[in-house]
């Protein structure tokens, strides 16, 4: 009970002291510490004005508590009603067993005693003539202390209140003479629980039949593990929306053109039916953000709490919008990924490593890719730092020093090219879509540990890339082509090439803009923590847009207590892993047994990116967190790579990833480091691996030396 209550002071007759007393104390429990941190867990005003009710005192004969639903299963059959004699005080001390008596209700509101369990009511608190209370003891504890007549009466007055009220309701009654006195009724609090299953499950989409296949390949880069809410609320109707048949794909392609339907449709070619016409062109969209993405601001730092939420519900169309552009430039890249597999294919229905590894050559020679520039830019600052004298100071100092010289302009070319960073890849991190993720910019602390490591194994020298023409490209390829294939894969090679880098550089704009909208949220935090409408910021993001503006509105402590909730199961749901593809309901993935991988030797076969040789000690890393463990020339072993993890690839000898495909981020910028690279590759990160040898050769990873354990089953 968070404020102070006085009962029974005695008659209301002339001053009364001990009523003015008793008022100043409720006053006063209003700020103590346990009502004042109440208020500031659950989001409330510090400073609140507090009524003091000041009421007849009811001798009560017999008193209770009436449920209009049963408060355990929620059935609206059963009403329940625990009762006892005198005040409820001796029910709420434990001093006594009450009744319960539990009530049968038809569709017509009849009521019927269904069971009664007697409580061993020995015992009644009562109130004194002149004030106080007294304990008394009771004969006759072995009868009900209601009648029937009496208990249908008080179901007919809680009927009353839940119509009333438009709810169940839990009535705090008492009985004096045969009248019925009501002390409080308020709402079933135990029918509103949401269990943990509950909260997991919230956000599922409905499945249209249980053939659908699903899969995590390619979004588990972007969003692995799970999500918070917010993101959700965002992304995933932004994504929907993308995907849409009116928004993806394109009227003129390398299978036809427009008029060649038109005329097998309607016999005719219609002009005025164009591209533009259906959706505005993703070039141009790609191009408009690019111009405005570095000056866009989503709200006004200074606003209060309510204008900041209102800016950015006015300006999500944005956000949704450069998602579309995203997506449409990832299906352009994917599509002409296709066009080579088709040549490539020569009418056979089966991919071998040899394709794949062709596939992987022709794409070796990508133009701008944005995403591949991160490492070489962190690279070429490591080599500034250590050019300038610096490397000394900032392998000693601690995160906040070494970010002050990187910015404090004391050696400005190391300032230049820090800034310059910051402008073109600041916005970037792992989980890039996720909007509780804080970038580098946000969090140049991160981006110091990446240089601290690459300088300390003074890994900042650039790796030579051997380049070649497409003629060459295309005669070095291990897949027989005749002269027609050839001259359609001269075709496609350059296109192929440019959309990679146009599908790595609308990636970054999406992330970019996105950036923009985190930044604001976790403004939005700040605010709404400074005015105490959050127990801190970090529990925004457990929240859907929608609820944050109904916390603006309402300041709902049961909003509150469902993100505290949500934020608990997150650590667990970030522990469960799904199938590659699921067919129907996904499942999490059990622990298996992997007695292939405890053998002292072993081969696993995935897509080759970029082939090689390398035998080395293999890392197996699981999070971001264990990447300062990543030597030298080591062979990375992860579940996948996103732009967080892009600086440490100078460090490493090779890649082995259980996702991604040809375009994903792992292939892509391994192959612009000529990195011998495996994807799709499964198992692996099921296993805490010593040391051993790996080779890369068509896309098989072998182990040429012993000393692997398997992980602790969970």
């Amino acid at each position: 009970m968070l404020f102070k209550p006085t009962i029974n002071l005695g008659p209301l007759l002339g001053p009364q002291k001990g009523v003015l007393e008793s008022v100043s104390r409720c006053w006063a429990s209003a700020y103590s510490f346990q009502a004042v941190q109440y208020r500031r867990q659950n989001g409330q005003p510090i400073r609140v004005l507090v009524g003091v009710v000041i009421q007849e005192m009811v001798k009560s004969e017999v008193s209770g508590v009436l449920f209009t639903n049963h408060p355990v299963t929620g059935s609206a059959d059963h009403m329940v009603i625990d009762a006892s004699y005198g005040l409820g005080e001796a029910v709420v001390s434990g001093k006594t067993t009450p009744d319960s008596i539990t009530v049968l209700r038809d569709w017509s509101d009849k009521v019927t005693v269904q069971s009664k369990q007697i409580g061993a009511k020995n015992l009644r608190i009562m109130v004194k003539e002149g004030g106080g209370l007294e304990e008394q003891s009771v004969s006759g504890e072995d009868m009900c202390c209601l009648s029937d007549s009496q208990i249908q009466q008080l179901c007919q007055i809680g009927i009353k209140l839940e119509k009333y009220f438009g709810s169940p309701r839990d009535i705090e009654w008492a009985l004096a003479g045969d009248q019925f006195y009501l002390l409080q009724a308020r709402p079933i609090t135990t029918l509103e629980e949401v269990t943990d299953e509950d909260l997991i499950h919230e956000f599922d989409d409905p499945l249209i039949t249980d053939q659908e296949w699903l899969t995590t390949g390619n979004i588990s880069e972007m969003l692995p593990g799970a999500t918070t809410p917010l993101t959700y609320s965002l992304f995933a109707s932004a994504i929907d929306l993308s995907c849409l048949p009116n928004e993806s794909g394109s009227m003129n392609n390398i299978f036809g053109k427009k008029e060649n339907m038109e005329l097998t449709v309607v016999g005719e070619t219609l002009a005025d039916l164009t591209e533009d016409s259906v959706t505005p062109a993703t070039n141009k969209k790609c191009d408009d953000w690019a111009k405005k993405a570095d000056s866009y601001e989503v709200i006004d730092q200074s606003s209060d709490c309510l204008q900041m939420y209102r800016d950015i519900s006015k300006n999500l169309p944005d956000y949704t919008e450069v998602w579309k552009v995203g997506v449409l430039k990832s299906a352009n890249s994917g599509a002409w990924a296709a066009a080579m597999f088709g040549v490539l294919l020569q009418g056979k229905t089966e991919y071998s490593n040899e394709m794949c590894s062709d596939v992987a050559v022709i794409l070796s020679q990508c133009q701008d890719v944005y995403s591949a520039d991160v490492p070489v830019a962190i690279q070429g600052l490591a080599r500034s730092i250590v050019a300038s004298g610096l490397e000394d100071k900032f392998l000693s100092g601690d995160d906040q020093v070494c970010v002050e010289l990187l910015s404090d302009n004391s050696v400005p070319a190391v300032t230049d090219l820090y800034k310059d960073f910051m402008k073109r890849h600041g916005h970037r991190y792992i989980r890039e879509a996720e909007l509780m993720e804080k970038s580098w910019q946000t969090n140049p602390e991160r981006l110091v540990q990446v240089l601290m490591k690459i300088i300390k194994m003074k890994a900042y020298q650039e790796r030579q890339k051997t380049s070649f023409s497409i003629k060459d490209t295309i005669a070095n390829l291990k897949t027989p082509l005749t002269n027609g294939e050839k001259r359609s894969l001269k075709f496609i090679l350059p296109r192929a090439r440019r959309a990679v880098g146009e599908r790595e550089f609308g990636k970054s704009l999406c992330v970019k803009v996105a950036d923009k909208f985190k930044q604001a949220y976790w403004r939005l935090a700040e605010k709404m923590e400074q005015e105490g409408r959050l127990p801190g910021k970090e529990l925004l993001f457990f929240l859907t847009h929608r609820e944050i503006g109904q916390l603006l509105e309402t300041r709902s402590p049961k909003l509150l207590t469902k993100a505290k909730r949500r934020r608990k199961l997150l650590p667990k749901l970030m522990t469960l892993s799904f199938p590659k593809y699921s067919v129907g309901v996904p499942k999490p993935k059990e622990q298996e047994s992997f007695e292939e991988q405890r053998k002292p030797t072993f081969t696993l076969t995935g897509m080759p990116i970029c082939k090689g040789r390398v035998t080395g000690k293999a890392r197996v890393v699981k999070t971001l967190e264990e990447a300062n463990s990543i030597q030298r020339d080591d062979i990375l072993i992860v579940s996948y790579t996103d732009v967080g993890w892009t600086p440490y690839f100078p460090l490493l000898g090779g890649l082995v990833t259980e996702m991604g495909g040809l375009v994903s981020h792992g292939a892509v910028v391994a192959r612009e480091f000529q990195l011998p690279c495996v994807v799709n590759l499964p198992l692996f990160n099921h296993v805490d691996v010593c040391r051993f040898g790996l080779t890369f050769k068509s896309g098989c990873v072998k182990q040429l030396i012993l000393a692997m354990k398997p992980s602790s089953p969970k």
